[in-house]
């Protein structure tokens, strides 16, 4: 009872783009760690990046133009669901990480609730939600080498709950 038409129109139109642009090159991509650059780019200019922070549809940034025909006022969280079940179809987390963590995770809590100030990079979000700029989650930040495990030692422990 959930699923309506637009999320079966929805649902068609991202297998299709899946099965042509991404399935065929994934485990090239898994073998290289890294995915083409443009690929955001073209998942975002067929009307579907920015499904993955779900509703609202931010119009606002990315225009109407949602895949399958979806009105923004019809996109709800099993259209954001249709499309990362779709894309998660191609077998690779690292694909699904790579399209989608930074927006995800990084990019809602900014949005819905961030304190003007940190809105105040509010002017990348098109970029973001077009493709034209990755956005990284702090989970995410590059590391030239893993760091040191820590040991505790006498030297480095205190009892300050005393």
């Amino acid at each position: 009872p959930y699923y309506k038409d637009s999320h079966k129109r929805l649902r068609k139109v991202i297998r299709a783009f899946v099965e042509d642009n991404i399935m065929p090159y994934t485990h090239e991509w898994d073998e290289a760690m890294e995915m083409p650059k443009d690929l955001p780019r073209k998942c975002a200019e067929n009307g579907w990046l920015a499904a993955c922070i779900g509703p609202p549809w931010p119009t606002k940034y990315v225009g109407e133009k949602i895949a399958g025909g979806v009105k923004p006022e019809e996109f709800d969280h099993f259209h954001e669901l249709v499309v990362v079940d779709e894309v998660a179809r191609c077998g690779s987390g690292g694909v699904l990480w790579g399209l989608f963590a930074g927006l995800s995770i990084g990019l809602p809590p900014v949005m819905h609730f961030g304190s003007k100030a940190t809105r105040s990079c509010m002017a990348l979000l098109p970029k973001c939600m077009t493709g034209g700029r990755p956005m990284l989650s702090p989970a995410k930040r590059p590391q030239s080498t893993p760091p040191e495990p820590q040991r505790a030692t006498s030297s480095t422990t205190t009892n300050s709950w005393k």
